[in-house]
């Protein structure tokens, strides 16, 4: 193999390692609260003091499964604004 081929070689693989480890260990951390209950219930009881904690620990957990980066890929967007 001529070593132009090597270095083509060569440099696949280091895309592909490259690649990897971001999809392995680039993935932003999960949210404080998500791992934490009782500091959840707390955020929750601060931001809306009106709502049940663990109705919106459910609806955070269906919504973006506890995710702070989750963003919606359905592409609409919302026809009617809530009031």
């Amino acid at each position: 193999m001529s070593a132009r081929g090597r270095r083509g070689i060569a440099a696949w693989l280091c895309a592909a390692a490259a690649l990897v480890f971001a999809c392995a260990f680039g993935q932003p951390p999960r949210a404080h609260a998500a791992r934490d209950g009782a500091g959840f219930a707390q955020l929750a009881r601060a931001c809306a003091p009106n709502v049940d904690p663990e109705t919106l620990a459910a609806l955070v957990r269906t919504e973006s499964g506890f995710n702070p980066y989750a963003i919606g890929v359905v592409g609409g967007h919302l026809t009617r604004q809530p009031a």
